[in-house]
């Protein structure tokens, strides 16, 4: 059967993508083909190998479907909950982590992702320093995890129910404590560990160290990761393969220089592989790469002819039937799909005929392609220039820098306490001060980057095919021009979806407690952004401050909503006054997408925040205009917008707010801003003839807006509310959805349904069997 255990591994990975798809038509049909290939193979041991182990799967698959889910109501107000210590995420003063809550009812625990606000720096103190489980007495209320709110942002209930976890606890009052001595896992020692890192070294060479070696990143820079992702190669980040063979190769070396032999030094890493993947986290890289690793040297004390496919095809097995929904991950998906090609080319007889040089090339642009598709999936993007990226980073990670921490760490337990370890942290932090200053230079350019937007079914199914026509030409020696145009050709309609997608949109983005709004014209023909959403900061002492929320906005909603519209660029970004929630994302926005012009009422820079951003965004050539009543921000023959408010230059307040009307689709649109009282009775004084179809309501929904003459006068169909959930404010308010009523205006509200849509064609035609789509049905 060696050799052979591929195509098992395979029929049992479809079957469960089957699975895990509820029957995808498109999973079934591949699982059908693919046994039928297996069944015109005529090797009948192979096909009714692959047969039992394919319900073997289905039943691991119920099994672990049927223990997968919760016994909690949801109701549960007080119970004992123990905290796990390497989960422990601290920011500012909120701490969140995975815990063990018990229910008294039933006996039994279940994993909750908990939250907990922090009363002073004493109790932030405390719970840095835990290393060993807690449990805890706490009173608190289970919340549901949200499903994403906008077209491609992070879906959180999904991810932690890949975690076995179907609730977000919100502690409010935590009762008693104690440590748990007894029973600790070696998880507590990973902590105790990355502890001891914190203590003795810089935080910038304890970031590094823990995210290259132990698959800790949380801790890493954003702005590393940002820059590593932009150019393809955040996969050094995880722990691979590449890194595995560099540690064990020093390792073994380190071994037989103190004296034993080859057999004792293979048992001895037997030993040492799965004590370092716990330490690394047993992330989905970590656990292919060490059990891969694992089974091969087994393999060989066993005296067993065992090919490194053969051990690829079990741990896919068991990686599969231990966590089923892990094939839907990206780690997975990447991980075991970059390895799979990477060992077929290494079986190849022509990669003896190439040189160091062209072996790297091709390896890093066979990476590539086959990574795009996934990419595309995941992040509605991808970079061409990792090719390139690949062939520079990788060897000055994994033979430079990886080494250098290695030798870090073991000087660390050996001679951290002497001058010359002190010198040699130094040259550690040049290092990486010199990497990150090379990264942040070549990332981060707009022709790197591909945006796609939500790939189409049939692009990403004919891109697939391609792949494989290509893979398959190339492995028989048959690979021509036809076959690459081929590859080009799906790759380029990939690339071009954007500028072939014959609908226009309208987008009230859910930012929360803040507005934006995209307007995208059929054929990418102009795109435009009016507000980015921001947060509203509140003095607070220096140990409750929290990372910039701002740069999470723009990051985790407004960034990947405009992506997965295809948005990489925008015409203009309309900001309708300077107040935070309206332009706080402005900033780390343009630093992904490109803004062409930024429109802002006149005075607006009277507010010191929205100046200092206009001045950043002018250097970095951004045409920037001051608008008042009369100017046009679009026009086509279909479509246009233009401003009716305000008259005179303010100073960026709420009745200063540019207010926008125009004709997009079949409707008429007016776009208030923050507008109040007093603007919108000199909005209806200045055009008393006024009319619209659909109306942003003005602030939120608060009650210093949408007047009843003025609802009266415009008399609108549809009213649009950009409000957060739950939020401080009650917006919108009682009384404002009152008069809506009252009027008959059709309410559509972000922070009950998520993002609103409406589509229109270039006929200026509502396109859909409803006007406004949301995400939260």
């Amino acid at each position: 059967m060696r050799g052979y255990l591929c195509f098992i591994a395979i029929f049992s990975l479809l079957i469960e993508v089957v699975l895990v798809t509820k029957f995808n038509w498109l999973s079934l049909v591949l699982s059908l083909i693919f046994l039928i290939r297996l069944y015109f193979l005529k090797k009948n041991t192979l096909f009714l190998t692959s047969c039992m182990i394919g319900v073997l799967t289905i039943a691991f698959f119920y099994l672990y479907e049927g223990a997968n889910q919760t016994f909690l109501s949801g109701g549960e107000k007080h119970a004992q909950l123990t905290v796990l210590p390497d989960t422990i995420r601290i920011n500012g003063d909120q701490v969140q982590f995975y815990g063990e809550l018990a229910c008294d009812q039933t006996k039994k625990t279940e994993k909750v992702m908990a939250f907990y606000r922090l009363k002073n720096e004493a109790e932030q103190r405390y719970w840095q320093g835990i290393v060993s489980k807690l449990r805890l007495v706490v009173d608190g209320e289970l919340i549901v995890p949200e499903n994403n709110r906008n077209l491609g942002q992070f879906n959180y209930r999904r991810y932690l129910a890949q975690e076995k976890c179907h609730w977000i606890l919100q502690i409010s009052a935590q009762k008693e404590s104690r440590l748990q001595q007894k029973n600790i896992r070696m998880i507590s020692y990973r902590k105790k560990l990355f502890r001891f890192i914190d203590q003795r070294l810089p935080t910038k060479v304890a970031s590094y160290l823990k995210a290259l070696l132990f698959s800790e990143r949380t801790e890493l820079s954003e702005d590393v990761v940002k820059n590593l992702k932009a150019l393809g190669v955040v996969h050094l980040l995880s722990i691979s393969g590449v890194h595995l063979q560099f540690l064990l190769s020093r390792v073994n070396y380190f071994l037989v220089r103190l004296g034993f032999t080859l057999e004792t030094t293979g048992y001895c890493l037997i030993v040492f592989i799965p004590i370092y993947g716990y330490f690394a986290g047993w992330t989905v890289s970590v656990f292919r790469a060490i059990l891969m690793l694992l089974i091969s040297l087994i393999a060989k004390k066993l005296r067993l002819k065992w090919s490194s496919l053969d051990s690829w095809s079990i741990v896919v097995l068991f990686a599969i039937w231990l966590n089923p929904n892990s094939v839907m991950t990206l780690g997975f998906q990447l991980s075991y799909l970059l390895s799979f090609v990477m060992i077929l080319l290494n079986q190849n007889p022509l990669k003896k005929k190439q040189t160091p040089i062209i072996e790297s090339i091709w390896i890093s642009l066979v990476a590539m392609l086959v990574s795009v598709p996934v990419l595309v999936c995941h992040f509605n993007e991808f970079s061409w220039f990792s090719i390139f990226a690949n062939i520079m980073l990788v060897p000055l990670v994994v033979h430079g820098l990886i080494p250098l921490l290695v030798v870090l760490l073991v000087g660390l337990f050996l001679i951290g306490h002497t001058i010359l370890y002190t010198g040699f942290i130094s040259i550690v932090q040049f290092f990486l001060v010199t990497f990150e200053r090379l990264i942040d230079e070549v990332s981060f350019r707009s022709f790197y980057l591909i945006v796609t937007g939500v790939p189409s079914f049939y692009l990403i199914l004919i891109t697939f095919s391609s792949l494989v026509v290509f893979f398959l030409a190339w492995e028989s020696r048959k690979w021509t021009l036809t076959t690459s145009l081929l590859v080009l050709s799906s790759f380029l309609l990939l690339s071009l979806q954007p500028f072939l997608q014959p609908y226009g949109k309208v987008v009230i983005i859910d930012v929360g407690q803040g507005d934006s709004l995209l307007i995208k014209h059929p054929f990418n023909k102009g795109n435009y952004l009016i507000d980015t959403g921001g947060a509203v900061h509140f003095k607070q002492e220096k140990w409750k401050q929290k990372k910039d929320s701002n740069q999470k906005i723009a990051e985790k909603i407004v960034i990947p909503t405009l992506k997965a519209e295809g948005v990489s660029s925008l015409e203009k970004v309309i900001i309708t006054h300077s107040d935070m929630d309206h332009m706080g994302a402005l900033i780390d926005l343009s630093k992904e997408i490109k803004i062409k012009e930024l429109v802002f009422p006149k005075g607006g820079t009277a507010k010191k925040a929205f100046k200092e951003i206009v001045h950043q965004l002018v250097k970095k050539e951004v045409k920037v205009t001051e608008a008042l009543k009369g100017d046009v921000l679009f026009q086509t023959k279909t479509t246009y917008l233009k401003v009716v408010y305000p008259f005179e230059k303010g100073i960026g307040e709420n009745n200063d707010s540019i207010v926008a009307y125009g004709k997009i689709g079949e409707f008429h649109w007016l776009f208030t801003g923050d507008l109040e009282k007093e603007g919108e009775e000199q909005l209806i004084a200045m055009y008393p003839f006024l009319k619209v179809d659909v109306l942003k309501i003005g602030h939120h929904g608060s009650n210093t807006s949408s007047h009843d003459p003025f609802l009266h006068q415009l008399n609108p169909k549809y009213g649009l509310i950009s409000c957060g959930l739950n939020n401080r404010f009650k917006h919108p308010r009682p009384e404002v959805l009152q008069r809506l009523e009252k009027y008959k205006v059709n309410i559509y509200r972000t922070d009950k349904s998520g993002a609103i849509h409406y589509q229109f064609n270039k006929k200026g035609k509502t396109v859909g069997a409803n006007v406004f789509e949301t995400i939260l049905k």
